[in-house]
């Protein structure tokens, strides 16, 4: 039986994510924190078995896209907006490529999508980083109907599924 994981927004060889997201993201250098991102992705995802959705912008840099061949996992991408390379690039190390796909009863998206396409699904997204999204622009209480899975909310390793349908992980920063 394979495990499910989801990740979001790996930004392989950006060389700013460090001034972006410091406090949430590690290394001392772009090249470290890959280094270190795809060691805690494989050490999670690490069967054949696995299936790992990387949803979206997961290499700034043509020289870094290689790495994503250690992560032992079946890899399904959905689109990112940094996600630029031709498709030919992906379908080396991604089996599945989607833009937007129903996945199991939510919505799986790289952005988080408008609350009235929801239709009654819960949205698993990425794009926002550290960021949550709020049931109102007056209000602190986070909407539970998004689960941000980016780097920044889960220090780096993938989130088991089964954690996401149970409830365990909610997609915020711990």
């Amino acid at each position: 039986m394979s495990n499910v994981y989801m990740i979001s927004d790996l930004h392989l060889g950006h060389k700013k994510i460090l001034d972006f997201e410091s406090t949430l993201r590690f290394g001392d250098s772009s090249l470290e924190h890959d280094h270190i991102l795809i060691t805690r992705i494989a050490h999670v995802c690490n069967s054949k078995k696995d299936i790992l959705w990387i949803l979206g912008d997961v290499c700034m840099d043509m020289e870094r896209v290689d790495m994503l061949a250690e992560i032992p996992a079946r890899k399904i991408l959905v689109r990112g907006n940094h996600d630029q390379f031709d498709l030919g690039v992906y379908t080396k190390y991604f089996e599945k490529i989607y833009g937007i796909v129903s996945y199991r009863g939510y919505w799986i998206s790289h952005a988080p999508i408008h609350p009235a396409e929801l239709r009654g699904r819960k949205n698993i997204h990425g794009h926002v980083h550290r960021n949550s999204i709020m049931k109102s622009q007056y209000t602190q209480e986070k909407d539970d109907n998004y689960i941000n899975v980016c780097v920044e909310n889960c220090a780096g390793y993938p989130v088991n599924f089964q954690d996401i349908k149970n409830n365990i992980f909610k997609g915020a920063i711990k």
